[in-house]
Formats: C-alpha cells, structure tokens, sequence
C-alpha cells in the first residue's frame, strides 16, 4: 500500500490499508483530536497525530507503507514528455529549457543573440535573475531535483510564501528575470499547468504524521498548514517512466 495524499479519500483509505483499521474509525480518531489546549507546542506535531493514533490502539510503527506516492508540479510546454522521459532533473532539461524559450521569442531575438544571452548569463551577468540561475545550475547535486510535494493540494491552495509551481518553474522565473522583455508572461501563456504524480519506495514517520495534519485539516474544511508540508527531493536523478503513475492537467477554476 502506498501512502497516497491525492485527495481526503485516497489519503484516508491508504491510511486505514497500512494500519488495518477501518476507514471511519480511523476518520473518527482523527477529527476528535486538537491541538493541545488550542496552542502549538514544540512537539505538537508528533504529539497529536500518536494522540489519535493510541485511540485506536496503533502506533506510528503500525502503519506498513510500500511506499509513497508524490506530486510534482509544474508548468510545461510538453507533457508528453513525462512519458517518454519520466521526470527529469535539471541538469537533464536546462539546454532543452533554453532552445524551447527561444522558440518562443523568436521574432524578438536571434538564435545567436539568444546564445549570447545565455553566455552572459552563465558568466556571472543577469543581475538576481542571473545570480538565482547559476546558484542553481552549478550546484546540482543541491538543486537538481526534480521537487514534489506529499500533499497535492500544497500546489493548489498554496501556503503563503510558497513558489507557485503551477505558475512557472523557478529556473524560467530566474531566466525571464535577466530579459528586458517580459519572456515569463510569454511563457506562462504557451505552458500549461500540469501535477505529475508518481511513486518512490521511501516511508518516514514524518510523511505518515504529514499526512495525518492533512485529514485533521480536510475534516474541519480548513486550508492544510504547516505541519501537513513535507517535500520531496529526488536528489538530482530521473523518476522513471515507470513511476509516473498520473499526469493531470490543472483546470482553473470557473
């Protein structure tokens, strides 16, 4: 069973598999507990969800994941390509990034002016843009990714202070930031949002509490917060074709 916070359902039933408890018994634990006193603690993040687990006789060791499913969001010009390639890091996508971003703005700037563009840029010029591109780009064993987050909806209903993934991705944000045009609005007109499901074998008790801070927040109709956040890094290497589990089209609302 893998731990599957793709909606309240799926993250209730992968829960109630993994802990051979039954769904709405495992629902009721969840919603009778609170935070302590209605205040945060240091430990209140631990506390709580073993709180409600100990109602139903369990601990965090009770639950027996195969793995963990996560959500990677983005906006893409090629979504097919998660299915060729799986998801990429960013030493595996950067050069195609810039030869697709040119197709764009073609009719603003040659292809050898484009190169030149980016020479500079990798230089050391761009200003902050620049600065955040080769942050990025000469340290990828750090930043390579790819990113994703347990919880789904962290890409639909951010957290104040997140990146909008959905939006653009940072590194088209860091290159758009060293034009004089505004190349990100280019972008985000021709690229489409997209969340990018897919499965890893990791387990951790901090997903498995992650997961309970989402169903305590979905239960009372609130926006999940902090302690619900847990992302993963991929750490520089390829999820493959055969992860990918889901790619779904991001439909703003009417």
């Amino acid at each position: 069973m893998l731990l599957d916070c793709h909606d309240l359902d799926a993250a209730v039933r992968s829960l109630a598999v993994a802990s051979d408890r039954r769904e709405q018994a495992l629902i009721d634990a969840i919603a009778s507990v609170d935070l302590p006193g209605g205040t945060v603690s240091e430990d209140t993040e631990t506390a709580v969800p073993r709180r409600a687990f100990e109602m139903l006789e369990l601990t965090d060791e009770d639950f027996r994941f195969d793995g963990t499913c996560f959500f990677h969001g983005t906006r893409t010009l090629d979504p097919s390509s998660f299915r060729r390639h799986g998801i990429l890091p960013l030493g595996r996508t950067v050069d195609q990034l810039w030869m697709d971003l040119h197709k764009l703005i073609s009719e603003k700037i040659t292809l050898a002016e484009w190169r030149d563009h980016r020479a500079m840029v990798e230089r050391g010029g761009g200003g902050h843009g620049g600065y955040l591109y080769r942050l990025k780009t000469t340290g990828l064993s750090f930043h390579g990714g790819p990113y994703a987050f347990l919880i789904r909806d962290h890409h639909l209903d951010r957290i104040d202070g997140n990146h909008d993934y959905l939006a653009t991705p940072e590194i088209v944000h860091d290159i758009a930031r060293t034009c004089d045009f505004d190349l990100q609005q280019v972008f985000e007109d021709a690229a489409k949002p997209y969340i990018v499901k897919f499965r890893t074998a990791e387990t951790t008790i901090h997903a498995l509490h992650a997961a309970f801070w989402y169903v305590h927040a979905a239960l009372r109709g609130e926006k999940s917060g902090w302690y619900s956040l847990y992302g993963h890094d991929c750490r520089n290497t390829v999820v493959s074709v055969e992860d990918v589990l889901d790619i779904a089209p991001v439909v703003p609302p009417a």
